[in-house]
């Protein structure tokens, strides 16, 4: 009977060896290749991310050149305004550069949607990323729930070795008065010195063997323990990983806010240009009016110099016929 159990033990520490090996290994492979893969798509992110602040400055500086071609034109509109005369020939040239100045603005005005369109765009991609960014999250959150339950079945493992060892113990102090009484068996009986030591010698291989058992559950400790410290150094990487992620959040949130501000800018520009439209169309139907008075009064003198003319002739032909 004393075989058949110390048989059993074996067996059950070989196949606990087996198992904890076995997970140790995979554990340590699965989450250095994921870990791997996650550090590969952060940089692909943050390059991604890189390439679009760089095309929005570019946007910005499109931006700012065009509200320096719009001032230059603003500037070209009052200088012009201001040199018109009261004759007709400057009046015509005055209306073909107001002309020439509108459909110059008309040409801004599709860059700017141009620009809008571009500047949605963006922001459709932006979206993406926090979307990706998001998946990412979830992903890692449910990478951290499945280190932690494989934490937890490690743990019970390891209980169950202590166990083991508390139960082997015990097992040794039982071997050991066993031993005790033997020996006084020995000083009270000499007669049964043969088998006494037979015994002894039973207990001797026994004791040998667990005590072999108890180095190798050492051993069996001391790998999970090192396992254990690695799943904690790569809990701590992805804990990292999902602050930095957190972090790209916050900076596409704040480019988010600076596009919505730059598209109120460009709604805002839009406004003040189809104001300043509508006011050349008005300053165009004054001069429009204010020729056509010209005109008026030109053929009032006119008929006022032929009546001044018929009145004279008549009064020299009236001195004439009665002088």
């Amino acid at each position: 009977m004393k075989f058949g159990t110390n048989y059993d033990i074996h067996l059950l520490i070989h196949v606990q060896e087996k198992f904890i090996f076995k997970n140790f290994l995979l554990t340590r492979y699965s989450t250095s290749s994921f870990s791997s893969a996650l550090v590969l798509l952060f940089v692909v992110l943050v390059l991604v991310l890189l390439l679009l602040l760089l095309l929005l400055l570019l946007l910005l500086l499109l931006l700012l050149l065009l509200l320096l071609l719009l001032l230059l034109l603003l500037l070209l509109l009052t200088t012009t305004t201001t040199t018109t005369s009261t004759t007709t020939t400057t009046t015509t040239t005055t209306t073909t550069t107001t002309t020439i100045l509108l459909l110059l603005l008309l040409l801004l005005l599709l860059l700017l949607l141009l620009l809008l369109l571009l500047l949605l765009l963006l922001l459709l991609l932006l979206l993406l990323l926090l979307l990706l960014l998001l998946l990412l999250l979830l992903l890692l959150l449910l990478l951290l729930l499945l280190l932690l339950l494989l934490l937890l079945l490690q743990l019970l493992v390891i209980l169950l070795l202590l166990l083991l060892l508390l139960l082997l113990l015990l097992l040794l102090l039982l071997l050991l008065l066993l031993l005790l009484l033997l020996l006084l068996l020995l000083l009270l009986l000499l007669l049964l010195l043969l088998l006494l030591l037979l015994l002894l010698l039973l207990l001797l291989l026994l004791l040998l063997l667990l005590l072999l058992l108890l180095l190798l559950l050492l051993l069996l400790l001391l790998l999970l323990l090192l396992q254990l410290l690695l799943q904690l150094l790569v809990i701590r990487l992805l804990l990292l990983l999902l602050l930095l992620l957190l972090l790209l959040l916050l900076l596409l949130l704040l480019l988010l806010l600076l596009l919505l501000l730059l598209l109120l800018l460009l709604l805002l520009l839009l406004l003040l240009l189809l104001l300043l439209l509508l006011l050349l169309l008005l300053l165009l139907l004054l001069l429009l009016q204010l020729l056509l008075l010209l005109l008026l009064l030109l053929l009032q003198l006119y008929s006022v110099n032929k009546k001044s003319d018929y009145v004279n002739k008549d009064r020299i032909n009236f001195v004439r016929t009665y002088s």
